[in-house]
């Protein structure tokens, strides 16, 4: 069996220098999937820091789910009503 050679390892320089050659569409596409994946990686960092800081806390439970959305709903009414006036 023939020993497979190790691939070559692509530079800044030369990923630039492809980037460059891109069309504007295609260079387009390529900036919206790195942004994606940035977005994600920094949703995925906010859930994780969540999570730690919510292990020491109890669950929330239906009621109090209900309360805090009755709060913001009050809240909003008594917007509208001021901006109404």
């Amino acid at each position: 069996m023939a020993q497979r050679k190790p691939e070559d390892k692509v530079t800044v320089d030369q990923l630039l220098q492809l980037v460059n050659n891109l069309s504007s569409d295609d260079r387009q596409e390529l900036y919206r999937r790195l942004d994606l994946k940035s977005w994600g990686e920094k949703w995925r960092a906010l859930c994780a820091k969540v999570d730690a800081q919510s292990k020491d806390l109890p669950p929330l439970t239906e009621q109090d789910v209900f309360v805090e959305m009755k709060e913001i709903r009050d809240e909003l009414k008594a917007e509208r009503a001021q901006g109404s006036n």
